[in-house]
């Protein structure tokens, strides 16, 4: 089996553990060795048989997974400890939009800043996106200026896999829409060769952004790829730029 980060959204009522009579949800997981993201549903009807939330309520929190257990016989969901839960419940209470303050003690790279500096870069550019792509400026500029924000959660500092996946829960949980929501953990996509792309209009706005700052930041200190080496991975975020435009005929 192989091992993902994975958490609960939008639990349905949990009894003593264990499945209620016609429980159904969805599971949003990272697998590591695939560098993939990969959503697992569940029913009363398909198990698991045990699993977390441990709480009566309708509520949203981390699985909690016994080591051993499967899901459809191929993955094994990570464990989380009690105070990882205790953070997520605690972060997920933290306004986004002041997180993104915290970010000024975050280093992206020596000359090009912070990822504070980042975000505001992202924002002067999602006008110009926004404008081309004929979507709405504002959502753009929100999703450009929160996407960072859960890298200064607790849990992506412990896990930095799940940098997007959380942000998305975050903000979901915070009542963001929806397709801004998408767009945070979207924005990472794609993340290998066989990786999905970004498909919804602002989730595919801020990849682009986001590769664009990249590229044209380390380009323009002299940080270019060789011949024999790539430390900033400049390749694989051309060709998932490339890719974004092709695959949505932009």
């Amino acid at each position: 089996s192989e091992s993902v980060f994975c958490f609960a959204m939008n639990c349905g009522k949990v009894l003593g553990g264990k499945n209620t009579s016609g429980y159904s949800t969805s599971f949003d997981a990272y697998d590591a060795k695939r560098e993939k993201r990969i959503q697992i549903k569940c029913s009363a009807s398909s198990g698991p048989t045990s699993f977390g939330p441990r709480s009566e309520y309708d509520e949203r929190y981390f699985v909690d997974f016994k080591s051993s257990g499967k899901i459809d016989g191929t993955y094994k969901i990570y464990k989380l400890e009690n105070e990882d839960i205790d953070s997520v419940k605690v972060n997920k209470k933290q306004s986004l939009v002041k997180q993104v303050g915290k970010l000024k003690n975050l280093y992206f790279f020596n000359q090009l800043g912070t990822f504070y500096n980042r975000t505001q870069r992202l924002r002067k550019l999602a006008v110009m996106i926004a404008d081309q792509l004929n979507i709405s400026k504002e959502k753009v500029e929100i999703a450009s200026s929160i996407c960072k924000a859960d890298l200064v959660s607790d849990l992506v500092g412990e896990y930095p896999e799940l940098q997007g996946i959380m942000g998305k829960y975050f903000a979901k949980a915070q009542g963001f829409e929806e397709d801004v929501s998408m767009a945070i953990s979207d924005h990472y996509l794609p993340i290998g060769i066989n990786s999905e792309v970004p498909k919804k209009p602002i989730s595919i706005a801020v990849s682009l952004i986001d590769k664009i700052d990249i590229l044209v930041g380390f380009f323009g200190i002299n940080e270019k790829p060789t011949s024999s080496k790539d430390p900033f991975a400049l390749r694989r975020t051309a060709i998932g730029l490339l890719r974004i435009i092709t695959e949505n005929n932009l």
